[in-house]
């Protein structure tokens, strides 16, 4: 295992917190089972937990430290690019903003490696109806109403890299309608004017070719270091726990009860 490490900066009126492994993902000892065909029906690595032998089971510790990190507020996902195969994952349209959250994949420094909010772009096929003409440049916020849902948006990306900005906010339909407010318009937004006291914008990127990186990228109003230390203290053991144990699993079932300890889910 190598153990989350979060670099941390004063960015304008935001905190923003880089975690970058380059290489070194944190879960270093693969179930070897990962890189097995199964058959289409019946729970699977991805079907519960969007990993597979490219992206190993580093997302489900991803995926689990955004989500206990955004506990208890209200989670609503931008999955970039691919906007309609997610709407397929999760059943249901999502609404159309304007900007999304951009991190470089190919970037390997810190410096240079967060973007910031860049016009949306949605993937359109190459004979668009006019109705998916006149949306490309739109992306999609989804709610999420839990952790499956967010691994449901990340069943819908599937290219070099891929990215989730995942925005953790204050429940209600009022705080709603100003985030959607927020990443609409002509102007550029700034993060500081999307997020209110005490919410997140958390962008999980995951490089599955050569050149591309993974790294979770976290913009916070407030200084939530010590959150977010103890956190990366917690999911340390559970990576442990786990490598300790990836060589004993009979099958896809005990693979995947390992996965919720894993994910923080237990």
């Amino acid at each position: 295992m190598r153990r989350l490490h979060f670099t941390g900066e004063r960015a304008g009126d935001v905190h923003v917190y880089q975690y970058l492994p380059g290489a070194g993902r944190p879960v270093t000892r693969s179930w070897p089972g990962l890189a097995r065909r199964r058959a289409d029906d019946g729970p699977t690595p991805y079907t519960e937990f969007a990993v597979d032998a490219g992206s190993t089971e580093s997302f489900a510790v991803y995926a689990g430290l955004a989500w206990r990190l955004g506990e208890p507020l209200a989670r609503y996902a931008i999955p970039t690019w691919y906007r309609d195969d997610a709407a397929r994952e999760l059943g249901r349209g999502g609404e159309f903003v304007d900007w999304e959250f951009c991190v470089d994949a190919e970037a390997l420094d810190p410096a240079e490696r967060v973007v910031g909010f860049v016009p949306a772009r949605a993937g359109v096929p190459e004979h668009a109806t006019p109705w998916e003409s006149e949306h490309a440049g739109h992306a999609g916020l989804f709610p999420l109403r839990g952790f499956e849902d967010l691994i449901a948006a990340q069943r819908a990306l599937w290219d070099a890299s891929s990215a989730i900005n995942l925005f953790a906010v204050a429940h209600g339909a009022a705080r709603h309608r100003r985030l959607l407010a927020s990443l609409r318009g002509r102007a550029v937004p700034a993060p500081g004017s999307v997020l209110e006291r005490g919410e997140l914008l958390i962008d999980i990127t995951v490089g599955r070719e050569p050149g591309r990186w993974d790294s979770i990228v976290i913009v916070s109003p407030g200084d939530i270091r010590p959150r977010l230390e103890e956190l990366c203290a917690e999911f340390d053991r559970r990576i442990e726990a786990y490598e300790q144990r990836v060589d004993k699993f009979q099958d896809t079932g005990d693979f995947l009860a390992a996965m919720r300890d894993l994910a923080g889910l237990d």
